[in-house]
């Protein structure tokens, strides 16, 4: 389902980073919010490219990105 998500995501931004508009092969798609992880709606994606993905989490340090992903605690 991830897949399928990611390139519409990637087709809609005509493969081009949605912040900066760079034409770049590497892009990811990005939450704007992790609200939804894993049930994510298709606006709530945004294409970048690696350049602005590293901005965009720098811009919120105090997101703990890895604790939403746990599975069950250690």
């Amino acid at each position: 389902m991830w897949k399928k998500k990611r390139n519409w995501v990637l087709k809609k931004a005509d493969y081009r980073c949605e912040r900066c508009g760079a034409d770049n092969k590497q892009l990811y798609v990005n939450h704007k919010t992790y609200e939804r992880v894993g049930y994510e709606e298709q606006e709530n994606l945004i294409a970048v490219c690696k350049s602005c993905h590293g901005k965009l989490h720098g811009e919120n340090p105090k997101l703990d990105i890895v604790s939403l992903f746990r599975l069950h605690e250690d």
